[in-house]
């Protein structure tokens, strides 16, 4: 099997109580959750007035007014401190179970990754970046040696150093802090499929709405491939002497050569047929997109 784990564990995890918890969560996240009423588990996203991200988030629920909120963001008070800012005077109680809990992204190929969560219980979901879909694997810490055992006997495999890092990149998926903060859009992060268009408002929402109504994103996330390393991220991308992007994210591609690399590329070069490249320290770097 060539599904592997990457240990997640010291990412933020809150526990949210109370019979307003759910309501509280809807209108301030981008995904529609009502899903949560019947069990199901739903990534989501917390955006700030500006419609930029604030944390992408995974949400289980535990019981009867009782959820647990899974982090993407490492910033340790970003996720408790964001959506305390909302409880005014909602019957919630929240807390940061981070020490209390692990987590893992699976990855491999798409009916490798059904195979798994279809063996392994309840506790994951399924997160989709960018047309790539990981399984995010939750528990708690006293479970954390059992639960890599169980995954080792199903020919699951700890990442090798690098690994996860060359596949997110060369697949697309953004990450904190390099392509998802609060300098970034959903829109531009090629996370659509995380807004609710229907279910209405919610913090930020009137930005992102604007955005895509009348068709004003600035940039989008793309993938690219470079000969050579420029020696510090982010770096600029040049059209010329006009810059066109900017890379955030490299990684070797192991047995082929060269680098993959991701970043944002304003949308005004994403169809043109024109030279792009870094230049740093008399180092000029030849930058090709992947527009596919």
């Amino acid at each position: 099997m060539s599904v592997h784990f990457v240990d997640m564990s010291g990412y933020p995890f809150v526990r949210m109580t109370g019979k307003e918890s759910l309501d509280l969560l809807q209108r301030i996240s981008t995904n529609d959750l009502t899903p949560l009423k019947s069990g199901e588990r739903v990534q989501t996203l917390l955006t700030n007035d500006k419609g930029k991200i604030v944390d992408a988030v995974s949400i289980f629920p535990l019981g009867i007014d009782d959820l647990l909120l899974a982090g993407s963001n490492p910033s340790p008070s970003t996720l408790k401190g964001w959506i305390e800012k909302f409880i005014i005077m909602e019957e919630i109680t929240i807390k940061d179970v981070t020490s209390e809990n692990f987590s893992l992204l699976l990855f491999g190929s798409n009916q490798e990754l059904q195979e798994v969560e279809h063996r392994i219980g309840p506790n994951c979901v399924r997160e989709t970046w960018a047309g790539t879909v990981l399984l995010r694997m939750i528990g708690e810490k006293a479970q954390f040696d059992y639960v890599i055992r169980n995954l080792s006997s199903l020919g699951v495999g700890r990442e090798l150093p690098g690994m996860f890092e060359e596949y997110r990149i060369s697949n697309g998926i953004p990450a904190f802090p390099c392509e998802l903060s609060t300098s970034y859009n959903p829109l531009e992060a090629g996370l659509n499929h995380l807004i609710s268009w229907t279910k209405g408002c919610y913090v930020g929402q009137e930005v992102i709405a604007r955005l895509d109504t009348y068709k004003k994103v600035q940039r989008k996330l793309v993938r690219f491939r470079l000969d050579n390393h420029p020696r510090a991220l982010p770096a600029a991308i040049m059209s010329g002497a006009e810059e066109a992007g900017l890379l955030t994210s490299l990684s070797t591609i192991r047995g082929v050569g060269g680098f993959a690399g991701l970043g944002y590329l304003k949308t005004a070069h994403l169809n043109r047929l024109e030279s792009l490249s870094i230049s740093q320290a008399g180092q000029n770097i030849r930058v090709e997109p992947a527009l596919e």
